[in-house]
């Protein structure tokens, strides 16, 4: 795999020991597979998911600069074009090969793919094998997924399984009682930031985008995972429910986003 330049390093310019702190990260930053686990978890159990922005009618942009302000100093969480553009300047940073790809996630009422740019994804390559990282798909793996391996993979909390359609195109699905459900198709060849930008605009705009119907924030837990979809919350662990119920007030909103999802 090569890097074409997405993001230049020269342009970067993360401060690279507030990202750490912020995701609680204190081990080794080496460019290998141990190291990539370990961050990818790191990332996603303490920056949510969340679409809260396209509620309040706040402009998301896919500038590096404002990303890092947004969920790094001021605690947010942000979706895909925001969290895996911002784990993807990390991974560069530290001397990664990675590279930003497309991907078209699956509607299950519609039972088709969407458009190209729909979703934003990573293949990170270390040691000949390639692997599929995804900060910033809400409920997907915790940890990175083998391309190259046909059969089923877990990140200790459910399995998945990549299916190759043809040479440059994949299929990502999770297990859920012994059935394939689809979550996106993706694709291989490389993809700069401004590649999203159109997408980014569509789905903090559109009615047809499933950002702004309602309100979402979500992050795992401990063998589970806390949401706000809407006005409810709920709390789950091992794969069934443990608590749900509808928040009452905005103040009591604001609570749950600090008690929960590490807002200041």
């Amino acid at each position: 795999m090569t890097v074409c330049g997405s993001l230049d390093r020269k342009e970067n310019n993360i401060d690279r020991l507030t990202y750490l702190k912020r995701i609680c990260y204190e081990g080794e930053l080496l460019p290998n597979y141990d190291v990539l686990c370990k961050l990818q978890h790191s990332h996603m159990f303490h920056i949510p998911f969340e679409n809260l922005d396209v509620h309040s009618k706040t402009e998301i942009s896919l500038n590096l600069k404002n990303i890092f302000e947004k969920v790094i100093h001021r605690h947010r969480g942000g979706f895909c074009y925001e969290l895996n553009y911002l784990f993807y300047s990390l991974l560069i940073e530290i001397g990664f090969d990675v590279k930003l790809i497309s991907a078209s996630v699956y509607d299950h009422h519609s039972k088709k793919n969407g458009p190209e740019y729909d979703h934003l994804a990573m293949l990170v390559q270390i040691d000949r094998k390639t692997y599929l990282v995804d900060v910033g798909f809400g409920e997907s793996s915790i940890l990175p997924l083998d391309i190259g391996i046909p059969s089923i993979q877990s990140d200790t909390r459910f399995e998945y399984i990549i299916e190759h359609l043809d040479f440059d195109s994949m299929i990502l699905s999770v297990l859920h009682e012994g059935q394939k459900v689809p979550m996106y198709l993706f694709s291989v060849p490389e993809h700069a930031i401004e590649d999203f930008a159109s997408m980014c605009v569509f789905h903090q705009t559109s009615d047809e985008s499933p950002f702004t119907k309602r309100k979402l924030i979500t992050l795992p837990i401990d063998h589970g995972r806390v949401s706000i979809k809407g006005d409810k919350l709920k709390v789950t662990s091992n794969g069934q429910v443990i608590s749900e119920r509808v928040i009452e007030s905005s103040e009591e909103y604001d609570k749950l986003l600090q008690q929960y999802f590490y807002f200041k």
